[in-house]
């Protein structure tokens, strides 16, 4: 993966991410929600020698919230309500920087090779991969890989594509549509040198290894198109004929999209719903309206009203959902004067009780973490692990004061992405004065924030959201890496550059999740960066909702086609 092609990803997804509020599609509490790319979870019993066929069902550890249900067999029931908060100007998936329109408008009617796996088995943050429109996929070595194509799909039956079989062609006529130079989404692919078709096959010639990109692949955005509308330079008005399991009705940008099912949809059985209608509701109020009075089926609950919904309903249905990366990071500029001694940028770390604030301010819906995207729950760094370097301001001030120089004051600039963030930030304040750190604020917009931190590195400490990255290879090379346009902290040692090396392109899980995590650990040890709240989602549906369980990573959005409603 191409340095160069890291930046200028992260930035235009950051601006593309400040711009669009986000919402039911979901939303952060950190403001911007994270995007790829990702690395094989070891949750999915992948092989990890080049030239094994991976498998297409992941295992994963139990969620326990979502309660089950018994399945319908072969039949469909009821009308599904959502709501998206975005009215968006342009419906072309390819040309469209929205995150909403890929999951939660008229994006849902295509497949893309792969997914993200979802269901009572699979433990969020997940990236865990399984077939959409492939059969199989393998790494022939580790630059090369191999996706096999699923026998018997079908696009939808409407003119100009009037139900033909999906051909290797379309993928890569979609593939290279998505590659166009400056729209929103070449990036995901840009370490592709070749794609060619060989048989059933689509094999991918990467420019470097590069282990996180089959998620690439599954991203909500890298959409597969007939070849005769991919050729199309302007989709903005449709047609919209996929090869999922949904087939669009209504198209009203500013009020609603209904589906319906695909008849000729691969997998058997789904969508189990009758319809499927999104809502546009741009105000939180009335949204939150639409869903207490049931007129919503599934909703983002607000972090304060968790405990009573749950009170006041103890047979709906709940669900946490724990993004893969986001939250507020806090982050030091090791080459700032005040902070180039280690000994004191720990004593800052340490100062801080993390838990303790999410729980005042995030209602418990927020973890700390070592700041690295992670795939699954085991590639975070321990609670003992963070513990044993934060939550201690007697330390942290022994500590400053045996320093030689300690930092009489620290400019702290924080994202302002509304009234709870800026609270935050005030809490974090307090620890940091309680350990005789004075500490001047200045609050940043979005794109101030993202000018100031992630363009110019202006910063002696930030609080705010990263870039959305949520991948071990985008966020280490991306930002971590010496010699990184993205490196604002100024920290590097070649230590830490021979972990990042490591793990991009290793193939097996749990080698790369044991490097991965030792690169979070000297991060965090070294007093430079982690997350003191990655902030978790709140899900509810009424009683009658069955069968929801949601992994929204990377726009996922497959899941619905497996609700239905009584």
């Amino acid at each position: 993966m191409t340095r160069a092609f890291l930046l200028l990803a992260l930035a235009v997804l950051f601006v593309a991410a400040c711009r669009e509020t986000g919402g039911t599609e979901p939303s952060t509490a950190a403001g911007p929600v994270s995007t790829p790319l990702s690395p094989a979870t070891p949750s999915a019993p992948s092989t990890p020698e080049p030239g094994a066929v991976l498998s297409t069902t992941p295992t994963t550890a139990a969620q326990p919230e979502p309660t089950a249900a018994a399945t319908p067999v072969g039949r469909r029931s009821g009308r599904l309500a959502i709501a998206t908060r975005v009215v968006l100007d342009n419906l072309d998936v390819h040309r469209s920087s929205a995150p909403s329109l890929a999951a939660f408008g008229p994006g849902i009617v295509y497949s893309r090779l792969l997914r993200f796996a979802s269901g009572p088995d699979v433990r969020t943050p997940s990236l865990a991969l399984e077939c959409d429109l492939c059969e199989s996929w393998v790494w022939e070595d580790s630059a090369t890989l191999r996706v096999t194509l699923r026998q018997g799909v079908r696009w939808q039956g409407a003119a100009p594509i009037n139900g033909r079989a999906l051909s290797p062609h379309d993928v890569t006529a979609s593939l290279a549509r998505q590659r166009t130079a400056g729209w929103p989404h070449a990036g995901l692919l840009a370490n592709v040198a070749s794609v060619v078709v060989r048989g059933n096959d689509v094999v991918f010639t990467l420019r470097s290894p590069d282990a996180d990109f089959p998620l690439a692949l599954a991203d909500g955005h890298t959409k597969v198109l007939p070849s005769e509308l991919a050729a199309r330079d302007d989709l903005g008005a449709g047609p919209f004929i996929g090869t999922g399991p949904w087939v669009i009705g209504e198209v009203r940008p500013e009020h609603r999209y209904t589906f319906t099912p695909n008849p000729t949809y691969f997998e058997p059985r789904l969508p189990r719903l009758d319809s499927l209608v999104i809502r546009v509701l741009p105000e939180d109020d009335l949204r939150r309206a639409a869903f207490l009075t049931q007129s919503l089926d599934v909703d983002e609950l607000d972090p304060e009203y968790v405990e009573t919904y749950r009170e006041r309903n103890p047979r709906a249905g709940f669900a946490r959902y724990n993004p893969p990366g986001g939250g507020s990071e806090l982050a030091l500029n090791v080459s700032h004067p005040a902070l180039q001694n280690p000994d004191v940028r720990r004593a800052l770390f340490m100062a801080l009780d993390p838990w303790a604030l999410n729980q005042q301010v995030w209602h418990g819906l927020a973890e700390v973490t070592g700041g690295m995207p992670s795939p699954s729950p085991d590639w975070r760094l321990s609670e003992a692990e963070l513990r044993g370097r934060l939550a201690d301001p007697v330390a942290a001030r022994e500590a400053l004061e045996s320093a030689g120089s300690p930092p009489t004051a620290l400019e702290l600039l924080v994202a302002d992405f509304g009234d709870a963030h800026l609270t935050y930030s005030r809490r974090v304040v307090e620890q940091l004065r309680q350990v005789g750190v004075r500490v001047d604020v200045i609050d940043l917009n979005p794109s101030e924030y993202a000018d100031r931190v992630w363009r110019q590195g202006d910063f002696q400490a930030y609080l705010g959201p990263l870039p959305p990255l949520n991948a071990p290879n985008s966020y280490l090379i991306g930002l971590v890496r010496s010699g990184s346009a993205g490196n604002k902290t100024g920290y590097g040692t070649p230590a830490l550059d021979e972990l990042v090396d490591a793990q991009s392109g290793e193939l097996d899980p749990a080698v790369r999740r044991d490097i991965v995590r030792q690169a979070a650990l000297t991060l965090l040890e070294e007093g430079v960066r982690f997350t003191p709240a990655a902030q978790a989602q709140a899900w509810g549906w009424w009683p009658r909702v069955k069968g929801l369980h949601v992994n929204f990573a990377n726009r996922e959005y497959h899941f619905w086609s497996r609700v239905w409603v009584e």
